[in-house]
């Protein structure tokens, strides 16, 4: 059975969570009476898709450049990653 799109993104939030990193990738700043419409939040992870696969990425700067995190593979191969790094926070404790 296929892995839906929609578990890869819970064990990214859930990494998120765990890392204290922001939820969302912007946040909305006319709420605020900013200038900006949207900032970037670093240190956000996100699933990037392109040519087929799947990686996961690391929100880096204020203009949305990211770093790569994992190798490009399928949603299980990701997936498999992000939960690998899930326990590893785990055993840390």
């Amino acid at each position: 059975m296929a892995l839906k799109m929609e578990k890869l993104n819970q064990a990214v939030e859930m990494l998120n969570y765990k890392l204290k990193m922001p939820l969302e990738m912007y946040t909305d700043n006319k709420k605020e009476g900013k200038d900006r419409k949207y900032q970037i939040n670093l240190g956000h992870f996100y699933v990037e898709q392109s040519n087929g696969g799947y990686r996961l990425e690391r929100v880096t700067d204020h203009a949305g450049c990211s770093s790569d995190i994992s190798h490009r593979g399928s949603k299980q191969e990701i997936y498999d990653f992000i939960k690998g790094m899930l326990l590893g926070l785990e055993l840390a404790k």
